[in-house]
């Protein structure tokens, strides 16, 4: 166990999380090895791993002092969540990034400090918190520091890019013309256009006026004719 406790040692110096007071190294890689591991929602921090605070909401982390522990919580219900440790004065011993994608995991390693009193959430720090107490390695009551369980990084699928359907050109149909057929003597292939008739409504046609216009011209004949 000392040589487990050395390598963890050497992995919370080379990140920089060695001692209260500090901010410690943050990753969501996609495998770790952690000892505490925790479900975040806004109702409450629930605890899946050591066995021993399985299913609890807002379990007690009885750690060990002096040892270091690696952390890793899942973001479960796409909230705006954090994990700070502080002490009695309210001072942030420790204090990670707010994560808000679902299936997210972070992770934070730390070493136990006998001045770390709770941990909670700042976005909800009333249904998120929980107490930490920290026992002399010699009690035998605390979460172990090897305990290694493996958590995997839920990956975000990235929707496929979308596409605007490029509008197809409508052309207009050019207007139809009829060929002369060179019935007209000239022989003129040329187009022609055939002109509509159109009528006012109002009165009678051209043709009307000229049958009555005949009729006229017969009537003054058939009258001189009689006069002679």
């Amino acid at each position: 166990m000392n040589e487990h406790i050395s390598r963890r040692g050497f992995l919370a110096a080379t990140a920089g999380a060695v001692g209260a007071g500090q901010l410690v190294s943050v990753a969501s890689a996609t495998q770790q090895e952690v000892d505490i591991y925790l479900d975040g929602a806004t109702r409450a921090w629930t605890g899946r791993e050591p066995s021993s605070i399985d299913g609890e909401d807002n379990p007690t982390l009885t750690l060990y002092e002096g040892e270091t522990y690696v952390l890793a919580w899942q973001n479960v219900d796409a909230a705006p969540h954090n994990v700070v440790i502080e002490n009695d004065a309210g001072d942030n011993l420790i204090e990670t990034e707010i994560v808000s994608e679902e299936g997210a995991i972070q992770r934070v390693e730390f070493e136990a400090t006998a001045e770390m009193t709770r941990y909670y959430c700042q976005v909800h720090p009333g249904s998120m918190e929980g107490v930490v107490e920290v026992v002399s390695p010699d009690s035998g009551d605390g979460i172990p520091s090897n305990t290694d369980v493996v958590v995997t990084d839920q990956p975000t699928e990235t929707p496929e890019p979308t596409t605007t359907a490029t509008p197809t050109p409508t052309t207009t149909a050019a207007p139809t013309t009829t060929e002369g057929d060179g019935s007209d003597g000239g022989g003129d292939s040329s187009p022609t256009t055939a002109a509509a008739e159109t009528t006012s409504g109002s009165g009678p046609g051209l043709g009307v006026l000229a049958a009555l216009a005949g009729v006229g011209s017969v009537a003054a004949l058939l009258s001189r004719r009689s006069d002679e």
